[in-house]
């Protein structure tokens, strides 16, 4: 039994996600037609999937779950990344089930004719390019043109929710991959990102967030004490998902990121790269907490398919510790490492390492040992430099080329993401602590009709207080 399961088996305090406290809310839904927005990833404390859940008690609770809506990867979750999905029949409800991604990125008038209260549950993972974020505020724009009701049941943010950094975006570089205005690492939940973005694009969509109860500190996912759940194919354990806001840096290069093996973002290279030269350049950068191990691989799709390729495979030391060694046969072999001065972070992550400093320190390093066969991929559609895309502006990409020091950009990108947090303080919902008392107050339910357009939005239901039926 893994770690996670026998933390979920505890007497200790549990994290409850939004899905875990429907049953709270149900009697205010009574009657009415629900269409939600989900994939088979997002589970409750129990490992069920909320659509099954919410299908299995939809008539004791006198409501209609009539439609399903499913994220980039498809409502199942096995679909790879930028490739479309067409709409269909879930084979085990029956229910029509729209695919969000692709040529059409938000419902359509007849797909919510028959929904009175679109639910969202989706499982995000911080990072600003991840597209659930931009499918979850398209949503929310077509509620709040079309005065229906969305109900966020919210979820941690597996990274963490105290360190915000990255660059803002650009609003001329606006796209799917980079929809909302936050920095690359935004910190917030699905449920807090809905209530920013509902002020501040001016939506004013009647908006409901389901909290999570019990995320104290906003730590990162292995405080949270249930199991990995992959929420999309190439983040298949959480070792990528910490690596991933960096790392994913390299699809805008010729670099392979590592789809298409075992290790996606946990391994990178290309067929003609020397794996010992880099991984002795990225060693000697000092970067904290992880050790750069030399590895061969050959993808099986995606760049370089079948191709024999030389790379590194990114090794994250001692998760949760802050002052991380390198393993000691490394140490005894005379690599680099990471000394304990230079193994704190400041200022301090609750991840044990800094993925936004990894990813540009690969890439620098990258182009510096390899200037002829590196380079920027474009992207076809826009026609711009697919870099540009994931961060959100050119001129990262313009000061990388000019020789500016990753660490410079990367403390450029903490003070970004302080100013950040301290602007948008108000749509937060859990505390450095312990999630603060919220409004409304305790006792206001959910309304059993639709509201008006004028109604108030982004309100804070209630958290519950006892643990969720088991099931």
């Amino acid at each position: 039994m893994g770690w996670g399961l026998m933390q979920m088996g505890g007497s200790g305090p549990r994290v409850l996600f939004g899905i875990d406290q429907w049953q709270k809310i149900q009697p205010a839904l009574s009657g009415l037609r629900i269409g939600l927005l989900t994939h088979e990833q997002a589970v409750d404390s129990h490992l069920v999937p909320s659509f099954r859940r919410l299908a299995a008690e939809a008539g004791a609770a006198r409501l209609r779950l009539v439609a399903l809506f499913g994220p980039e990867h498809g409502f199942y979750g096995a679909v790879q990344d930028t490739l479309s999905v067409g709409n269909d029949r879930d084979r085990h409800t029956g229910l029509p089930l729209y695919s969000l991604f692709g040529p059409q990125d938000a419902p359509t008038d007849d797909m919510l004719a028959d929904v009175d209260v679109l639910v969202c549950d989706l499982v995000d993972v911080g990072v600003r390019f991840y597209t659930y974020a931009a499918t979850m505020a398209r949503c929310l724009e077509v509620c709040a043109r079309q005065r229906k009701r969305m109900i966020v049941l919210d979820r941690p943010n597996p990274l963490g929710g105290n360190v915000c950094e990255g660059p803002q975006l650009d609003p001329n570089f606006r796209s799917f991959l980079g929809y909302l205005p936050t920095p690359l690492r935004h910190g917030l939940t699905l449920g807090e990102l809905a209530r920013f973005y509902n002020e501040f694009a001016g939506l004013h969509a009647a908006l409901d967030i389901v909290p999570v109860q019990g995320w104290q500190g906003r730590l990162s996912w292995p405080a949270v004490g249930h199991p990995w759940v992959p929420p999309s194919p190439n983040l298949p354990t959480y070792t990528s998902a910490m690596l991933y806001p960096g790392m994913c840096l390299l699809e805008g290069t010729n670099l392979s990121e590592g789809r298409g093996t075992t290790l996606p973002f946990e391994m990178f290279g290309a067929p003609w790269i020397d794996e010992y030269e880099l991984a002795d350049a990225l060693n000697e950068a000092g970067i904290p907490g992880v050790y750069f191990r030399p590895a061969h691989f050959i993808p099986t799709f995606w760049k370089y398919e079948n191709e024999p390729c030389g790379g590194v495979q990114i090794h994250v030391l001692a998760p949760g510790c802050k002052d991380s060694a390198a393993p000691a046969a490394a140490v005894a072999a005379g690599h680099p490492t990471t000394s304990a001065s230079q193994g704190r972070l400041s200022p301090p992550h609750d991840l044990p390492i800094d993925p936004l400093l990894i990813g540009l320190t690969v890439l620098t390093t990258t182009r510096r040992l390899y200037p002829d066969r590196f380079h920027w991929r474009m992207d076809a559609s826009s026609g711009r430099f697919s870099l540009d895309l994931l961060l959100g502006n050119s001129h990262t990409r313009q000061d990388l080329e000019a020789g500016r020091s990753p660490r410079d950009i990367a403390e450029e990108w903490r003070q970004t993401g302080l100013r950040f947090r301290q602007e948008i303080g108000s749509f937060l919902l859990y505390g450095p602590a312990a999630p603060p008392p919220l409004s409304p107050p305790a006792d206001v339910e959910l309304p059993s009709s639709l509201p008006e357009q004028s109604s108030p939005d982004n309100r804070v239901l209630p958290q519950t207080t006892g643990e969720c039926d088991s099931r």
